[in-house]
């Protein structure tokens, strides 16, 4: 089998690997953190600073547009200048709140949502133009047009047409023939001022109610009156200067409002009616329904809205809470897997750092101590790295062959001592042996011949050399 490349490494060399690795892990630990916690701020500081307050805005335009309607009914119905003034603060709300929208829409991320935003606005201006028409129309006389007509026109000539037939009927008390056809006279008059009076009332009541009845009435009191105008025509020439002055006044008044009942009663039947509430119902209101539709979207079978900006603006503002909490469990996970990865790592790299450092320096350490203890049989381990520790191993080896070589030296030294020592036992033992058997000859020529003892002096000081010579060679070399 192939061996892992890492042991081919110098053991710095693995050390600085493996700090590596967790240096990196830990780096990746932070930098993945660092990121999604500065993605995971953002997320939150755009639902801060803008999914909750553009929510909020619409939500307050919402609520403004009908509190600005509230206020313009209050108006229409009450004439109280009070609602008046409220319209007018809700619309400085509106004002503040269309400024805030302005600025938080140049942040949308959404196309729809700012176009929307923009068609929103015109139709808020309108709206507002709308509202305000309304406003001046209510409780003033242009408000019901049927009763202006009434006022302005009708009334007056009435009255006119009223002061006529009643001069026209005291001239006729007044006049002293009071018989025959002058009574007859003086009923018509009674008739048709009569009619007139009540046609007046039935006009009066049906502008009022709206009533139908009161139209029938009024058509049925008329036509009287037109009879009873025609047989006063025909009476003329039975009428003084002055009733015949009264009856033309009265003519003239007549034609000029005989056309008007209808005029009004066709006005009154119409949506037209009351113009204050027209003008809310065919331009303020259905503006107010473009506004909300925006706004809130269409109203649903259960008559909640949905679909409009305020729901789009929460549904952006729900995605991005759900980002932020899928980035925070990414987050989590993958902490949890780097930790994981980590332990792992170093699980390893603790378990190839004692494999590969730490057991062969034991083993190591125990060639080195059986070294010391003389041991110089004992095999050195990992000769055959190329880290360091193989450096280690083949300096110990050295010191293995120096201290064999030292040994053999030293036995080799004890060796030739002995040899020495042998030798010089030797020589001594022979020059011993040399001096017994000189020196025995001596005596032995000595006592055999001491009778020629003077004769020999002069051999015996030769012989005295000799053995003196030969002493000190035996003394040098016991040295």
């Amino acid at each position: 089998m192939h061996r892992l490349a890492v042991p081919t490494l110098k053991v710095s060399h693995r050390l600085f690997a493996g700090f590596a690795l967790v240096v990196f892990l830990l780096a990746s630990a932070v930098s993945i953190t660092l990121w999604e916690v500065n993605s995971v701020g953002n997320i939150s500081e755009r639902i801060k600073t803008l999914r909750m307050p553009t929510a909020n805005a619409s939500s307050s335009l919402t609520t403004d547009v009908e509190a600005s309607l509230a206020s313009l009914r209050g108006w229409m119905l009450t004439g109280n200048e009070k609602f008046k003034i409220e319209r007018a603060a809700v619309w400085r709300d509106i004002d503040k709140v269309q400024a805030q929208m302005d600025a938080l829409s140049k942040s949308w991320t959404n196309p729809k949502n700012i176009e929307a935003w923009s068609d929103l606005k015109m139709v808020l201006a309108e709206f507002r133009t709308a509202q305000a028409k309304v406003e001046a129309i209510a409780n003033s006389p242009d408000e019901q047009p049927a009763n202006k007509i009434l006022l302005v026109e009708a009334a007056p000539h009435a009255a006119v047409m009223a002061k006529a037939i009643t001069k026209m009927i005291d001239l006729e008390l007044a006049s002293p023939v009071s018989a025959g056809n002058r009574v007859q006279l003086l009923g018509i008059m009674a008739d048709v001022r009569g009619t007139l009076g009540l046609g007046l009332a039935n006009i009066r009541a049906y502008l009022l109610t709206g009533e139908k009845t009161f139209v029938e009435k009024f058509d049925t009191l008329w036509a009287k009156n037109e009879r009873r105008f025609a047989d006063l025509q025909n009476a003329t020439n039975m009428m003084s200067a002055a009733q015949n002055k009264a009856f033309k006044a009265f003519s003239e008044a007549r034609a000029e409002f005989v056309g008007l009942p209808a005029k009004m009663f066709a006005i009154r039947g119409s949506e037209k009616w009351n113009m204050a509430n027209y003008t809310l119902v065919a331009e303020a209101a259905p503006r107010a329904g473009k506004i909300l539709a925006t706004l809130l979207g269409s109203k649903q079978k259960d008559g909640t809205y949905a679909g409009g900006m305020k729901d789009n603006q929460l549904k952006l503002l729900n995605n991005d809470a759900d980002l932020v909490a899928e980035k925070i469990s990414v987050l989590s996970l993958t902490l949890w897997i780097i930790l994981g990865v980590g332990l792992v790592v170093g699980a390893a790299i603790a378990f190839f750092t004692s494999r590969s450092i730490a057991t062969p320096l034991v083993s190591m350490t125990d060639a080195m101590r059986s070294l010391a203890d003389g041991n110089l049989d004992v095999e050195i381990p990992a000769q055959d790295k190329k880290d360091e520790i193989g450096e280690m191993s083949g300096a110990v080896q050295v010191f293995k062959e120096n201290a064999i070589r030292n040994k053999e030296l030293e036995a080799d030294q004890a060796e030739q001592k002995l040899r020495a020592e042998e030798e010089k036992r030797q020589m001594m033992m022979k020059l011993a042996d040399d001096f017994d058997a000189d020196v025995g000859g001596i005596v032995d020529t000595v006592s055999s011949a001491s009778a020629e003892l003077s004769a020999t002096a002069q051999t015996m000081a030769g012989i005295s050399d000799e053995t003196s010579n030969r002493a000190n060679a035996v003394a040098a070399a016991s040295e």
